[in-house]
């Protein structure tokens, strides 16, 4: 009787748990590119005609993440060779430099120094978070 108690309560907490989770936006490719353009209008006082530029530029990078997570859950690359890794990196490394160079174009310089420390910002969070990620993924794996 205690068993079946128990698994009805772990059943029960289980449904609770997967109701609180928010349903995550699922807004298509061209609208996330509008959205992060507004947020760039916004941070950095754009020209129409600079928010125009850097819309397909949003483009190109809201893809390249979607590919880089399709990629990331797909088994076959997460064995890849070292120099598979290496190629990925810096074709990775490649796409962030042309989109840093596009934007320097577009933007002035001022617009443009606030445009890098935002990203450093983002960056360095994003790093962060990863340390803890996986400081936890160590500890769990531990035990």
């Amino acid at each position: 009787m205690k068993k079946l108690i128990l698994i009805v309560l772990a059943i029960f907490t289980i449904q609770i748990a997967n109701a609180q989770k928010k349903p995550k936006n699922n807004f298509t490719t061209e609208q996330k590119a509008w959205i992060q353009t507004k947020k760039l209008t916004l941070a950095l006082d754009l020209t129409d005609s600079q928010e125009k530029k850097i819309f397909p530029l949003e483009m190109q990078i809201i893809s390249n993440k979607e590919m880089q997570k399709k990629a990331r859950k797909n088994p076959e690359t997460k064995n890849l060779s070292p120099d598979e890794k290496y190629n990925k990196i810096i074709k990775n490394l490649d796409n962030r430099i042309a989109i840093k160079r596009q934007f320097k174009q577009i933007l002035d310089a001022e617009q443009f120094e606030k445009w890098k420390k935002m990203h450093q910002k983002h960056h360095r969070s994003k790093k962060m978070h990863q340390r803890k990620h996986a400081k936890h993924l160590k500890k769990n794996s531990s035990k």
